[in-house]
């Protein structure tokens, strides 16, 4: 939280003190997101963790932007997204089907470079991410029905209790991002973004040894305010 809370005193210590005027947009997309998961084998491979086959998962995405410039070309984006992630297993050495859905508070930070056209402008960029868990489930089907469906809670809290039903998972996700976009009018905008996790989410090495997202998201955009100098496709 004192992360969250240093980045947006940033976003106004910069809107106010006059680095550049920002501008300000409005974001909705999809996420593909894809989840590496690992198991450790013990004995029968010599305790190698062994990556599990999953499926990406489809979610939502949509969040606030806010963009200023130093100079006609290099930029700083700030976005806040609401962001789904999650992940589709099927039976695996006996164990059920999972369909799992994670929701996160997530903040990327990218250094951009513009790349104006004839007609737009191209822009591309990089930098670090920050998520904070806020909700999640995993649905699960027995290989054999015997024991039939079940809904597991997702917990937050980086803790895992000894005697509990939820999962618990490390409550912040740090990740790596790369963006390249089109502004297609001063207005309008599209941008398509990939996310490398670097956190192992499990608060405790239990069932897998690892669960890190990554995902990729294609998203759409309207600048709503700001300095018309940095939203329009010339300098």
């Amino acid at each position: 939280m004192k992360t969250f809370l240093l980045i947006s005193s940033l976003i106004f210590f910069i809107s106010f003190k006059g680095i550049a005027q920002p501008a300000f947009a409005i974001q909705a997309g999809a996420n593909l997101s894809f989840t590496d998961l690992g198991h450790k084998w013990g004995v029968i491979h010599n305790s190698k963790t062994a990556k599990i086959d999953s499926d990406p998962r489809l979610g939502l995405i949509a969040g606030l932007i806010c963009e200023f410039h130093v100079g006609n070309f290099i930029g700083f984006r700030l976005e806040l997204n609401f962001i789904q992630k999650g992940y589709h297993r099927d039976h695996y050495a006996l164990e059920p089907t999972q369909q799992t859905r994670t929701n996160y508070l997530e903040l990327p930070v990218n250094i951009t470079l513009d790349l104006p056209s004839t007609k737009g402008r191209l822009f591309i960029g990089a930098g670090p991410a920050i998520a904070l868990g806020m909700s999640g489930k995993i649905k699960e089907t027995d290989i054999f029905d015997y024991f039939g469906d079940r809904t597991i809670d997702l917990k937050f809290d980086g803790v895992e209790p000894i005697s509990d039903t939820k999962k618990h998972l490390k409550r912040f996700e740090f990740s790596l991002n790369a963006i390249v976009g089109y502004k297609i009018t001063r207005r309008f905008f599209t941008a398509l973004t990939y996310t490398r996790g670097l956190t192992d989410n499990l608060a405790k090495k239990d069932e897998y040894n690892s669960w890190k997202n990554s995902g990729l998201t294609l998203k759409a955009g309207y600048y709503f305010a700001g300095n018309k100098k940095f939203t329009t496709n010339k300098h």
